[in-house]
């Protein structure tokens, strides 16, 4: 013996608008909304031309969680190491962290790592299974 949900009305659009809690502010002597300046991208600096990188994903030891890893950017300074994690986490669109000798990024995103590295001067070989 299952309780019967109750429907909320969806029909009509008077239902939205009068429950909004922002309807009563008066927003004209706001100021306009200016659009945000693109900030710019940070720099890589590579201490040697065509640095090889490995791409691996990783699953052993992360609770069954997906990691792709970055190794051997040893010849980065710690700025462009920070640089290169903070345009590929915006390529990638996942979350990421730098490690001791590399890396690491979220879920499986091989393809689209490849390719920011590709674009930026790198050599990234794909390692592992």
């Amino acid at each position: 013996m299952s309780r019967k949900k109750r429907k909320l009305p969806t029909g009509s659009e008077e239902l939205l608008h009068a429950e909004n809690p922002f309807g009563s502010f008066d927003a004209s002597g706001l100021p306009a909304a200016t659009p945000a300046s693109p900030q710019p991208k940070p720099e890589i600096k590579k201490t040697k031309p065509g640095m090889r990188v490995e791409i691996r994903r990783e699953k052993s030891g992360k609770g069954g969680k997906t990691v792709t890893t970055l190794r051997g950017l040893t010849t980065l300074d710690k700025k462009s190491r920070e640089n290169l994690l903070y345009n590929l986490k915006k390529k990638v669109g996942t979350g990421g962290v730098e490690i001791k000798d590399g890396i690491q990024l979220q879920g499986d995103c091989r393809d689209k790592a490849e390719e920011m590295l590709v674009s930026s001067g790198f050599k990234p070989v794909r390692a592992g299974g």
